[in-house]
């Protein structure tokens, strides 16, 4: 028996219909600010995600899907969609257009790790990337739109976790500072943190395996390596969050996982039971477009995990579910063909705006009876005999008797007085 590939899983019925729901949601208030939708390939150039998401990184070294196709070319199923957003913005000239494009998206993202709650190797994201604005307030303004993604859908127990990273200058000299600080320590390193230390020291402080060591948390702070410059600018947003009554807690320690992120960084973290949840994460990337090739442009976004979000909600309401559930509004008792084939124009009538179903198979009206009450229907119909049906009202506990023309000629009327309406 075929299973689905380990870290995958499918989507129906009631467990679908909540995520479309959820994305809706997400897609009309995104759009209030200003944000517009994209699609991009689920596969790019392996060399896309190395020069973005840094060599450096868990992502590259451990996590992509690398492929060869047919002509030699080394692709990657996309770990994220951040870069292929860029690539994007810079083949289509759009900097010579209007450099200003905010883009809103939702779509599958591939990572090799194992597979635990909220955590797959095939998962879906939700994101915003806004390409050619750098002030403070907006900054703080991407922060409050996540913030409000969660409230919408009734996510509202949860952290903003806010940190600097500060320019590439300041993190050059902090850098150094790491990496002289943890030679001393470097017997007491996993061994990819031994590697990052050479390569990147800031990638140690989010190790999930040295994280928590007393040396990882008594390394230098990144605050104490800061210009005047990115100060400031970090204290303008935090200035517009407290004007807006927007708590947040400062984390010096939070880097994020992917190289390109500089200034402002943030996530938005469950404090359910369930806890170390990420929700949202994002943050500042005003090199991103240049290392890709394109002009310097500035930008920021963030992402969410949908089946985090979906886990969040059930977690604390467990019978979510059943309001997504496809219930039946009118279901038909038919004895057999000639009568489906009698149903079938009235039932056709009602499609304008209701779920309708009937038996197709030969069954008693008690067998009909029990499925539509299951399946939460309003109206149980069926023939008395060619010219005349039985409605039965479910809801109201109440049934009557009308000629099959006067049940077309009633909807007919129904769905005219709509149109006219509309």
């Amino acid at each position: 028996m075929h299973k689905a590939p380990r870290g995958t899983f499918d989507i129906f019925l009631e467990k679908q219909n909540l995520r479309d729901d959820i994305i809706n949601k997400f897609f009309e208030i995104v759009k209030t600010y200003g944000f517009g939708p994209i699609t991009t390939p689920i596969f790019e150039e392996e060399s896309l995600f190395v020069r973005s998401v840094g060599d450096s990184s868990d992502i590259v070294n451990k996590e992509i899907y690398q492929f060869v196709d047919k002509k030699g070319r080394s692709l990657a199923l996309r770990p994220e969609l951040t870069a292929s957003i860029m690539r994007c913005y810079i083949e289509n000239k759009m900097y010579a257009q209007q450099p200003i494009k905010r883009f809103a998206y939702y779509g599958p993202a591939f990572r090799y790790e194992r597979p635990q709650a909220g955590r797959y190797r095939q998962f879906y994201q939700f994101g915003v990337e806004s390409i050619g604005i750098k002030n403070p307030v907006y900054d703080a303004q991407m922060i409050i739109m996540a913030v409000e993604l969660l409230r919408n859908i009734d996510i509202n127990d949860f952290s903003v976790v806010i940190n600097c990273l500060g320019s590439d200058e300041d993190r050059a000299k902090y850098n150094q500072a790491l990496k002289t600080y943890f030679q001393q320590y470097e017997n007491q390193l996993c061994a990819d943190c031994v590697k990052r230390l050479e390569k990147n020291p800031l990638r140690i402080l989010d190790c999930k395996i040295d994280g928590e060591l007393d040396i990882v948390k008594n390394a230098p702070k990144l605050k104490d390596y800061l210009s005047e410059e990115s100060l400031n600018y970090y204290q303008e947003i935090k200035n517009v969050l407290d004007n807006l009554e927007i708590e947040y807690i400062e984390d010096d320690t939070l880097v994020r996982g992917l190289d390109y992120y500089n200034d402002i960084v943030f996530e938005i973290k469950s404090n359910s039971d369930n806890a170390k949840n990420t929700l949202i994460g994002g943050g500042r990337y005003d090199n991103l477009c240049q290392d890709l090739g394109g002009p310097s442009v500035p930008s920021i976004g963030f992402a969410l995990g949908v089946e985090r979000i979906i886990e969040e909600l059930l977690n604390n309401n467990e019978e979510l579910l059943n309001a997504y559930t496809n219930n039946i509004d009118v279901y038909f008792h038919c004895e057999n063909n000639d009568q489906r084939n009698l149903a079938l124009p009235i039932m056709e009538l009602m499609r304008d705006g209701m779920i309708v179903d009937c038996n197709y198979e030969d069954k008693s009206y008690k067998s009909s009876l029990k499925w539509a009450i299951k399946n939460n229907a309003c109206l149980l119909i069926s023939f008395i005999d060619d010219e005349h049906l039985l409605v039965r009202n479910l809801i109201q506990k109440e049934e009557f008797e009308i000629s099959y023309e006067q049940m077309i000629s009633d909807l007919i009327k129904k769905i005219e007085e709509e149109y006219e309406t509309n």
